[in-house]
């Protein structure tokens, strides 16, 4: 799993991969997003994954029903993106909560 920063909030992915260490999940380096800033945060999965991603959601206070989807084939926009199973690209809602 790894952890974007779409934001110009400092060190969010950061934190937020040591949340998710604490919690017991393996995960990649954590990088920034290239693209504008998201509004909401995403949680991409690849095929097989979708229930750790609705849990992975939950867990970070969003809703799996609205805010999960299936990993986009161009990963251009995520910089030093690595293979994970599992990407969350923060957005302003939650990279401004933390």
């Amino acid at each position: 799993m790894q952890v974007a920063n779409s934001t110009s909030v400092r060190g969010a992915a950061g934190r937020t991969t040591d949340t998710l260490k604490t919690k017991g999940f393996i995960t990649r380096t954590p990088i920034n997003m290239k693209s504008t800033p998201l509004d909401r945060t995403r949680v991409y999965y690849q095929p097989g994954s979708i229930i750790e991603a609705g849990n992975i959601a939950s867990l970070l206070g969003l809703d799996p029903d609205n805010d999960v989807y299936k990993m986009p084939t161009d990963l251009s926009a995520f910089d030093g993106v690595e293979e994970a199973h599992i990407l969350i690209a923060l957005g302003i809602d939650t990279a401004s909560a933390e």
